[in-house]
């Protein structure tokens, strides 16, 4: 059976008291909710975008299921790196693969040539949902943030 989300777009201008509700209606703990909504509203606004390369909450029959976004707009080569996050009361019931796949259809949308993503450097939940939206792994890179973590990537047609 497959699972869609509604992705319903954030802007660097969103509150970040009502965006922490938000989150808290899909995560049991407020201290965590706080934190995603602030680390959702530094991405928009250390790197304000134009639309769609914004962040957006995921949503399953109206219920706030996690948060994704594009880490950045479209860039020389076009190609864009997605990222997302499903809230833990809603793992294991497939809304990651939907929200990279609800992802690949606005980059494709948006123009996107290529769409990326990274990850831990193990076979997991995140590695997996890419492989289900035929997404390749490319290998090892070293981030100066992250360290050591995988690179994957999909070719889109634009």
């Amino acid at each position: 059976m497959s699972v869609e989300v509604r992705l319903d777009p954030l802007t660097a201008d969103t509150d970040h008291e009502a965006l922490t509700a938000l989150f808290a209606e899909g995560l049991d703990d407020p201290e965590q909710a706080r934190q995603v909504a602030e680390q959702t509203l530094a991405l928009l606004r250390g790197d304000p975008r134009p639309d769609p390369w914004v962040s957006y909450v995921a949503r399953d029959e109206g219920q706030v299921v996690g948060v994704c976004s594009f880490k950045a707009g479209l860039d020389e080569s076009g190609a864009v790196e997605i990222a997302y996050f499903t809230f833990p009361r809603f793992e294991r019931r497939g809304f990651a693969t939907a929200m990279a796949a609800a992802l690949l259809v606005t980059a494709q949308g948006g123009g996107a040539r290529l769409v990326r993503a990274h990850t831990l450097p193990e076979i997991n939940a995140s590695t997996m949902a890419l492989a289900r939206n035929e997404f390749t792994l490319i290998g090892e890179i070293a981030d100066p943030d992250d360290g050591l973590i995988w690179r994957w990537e999909r070719p889109i047609g634009a």
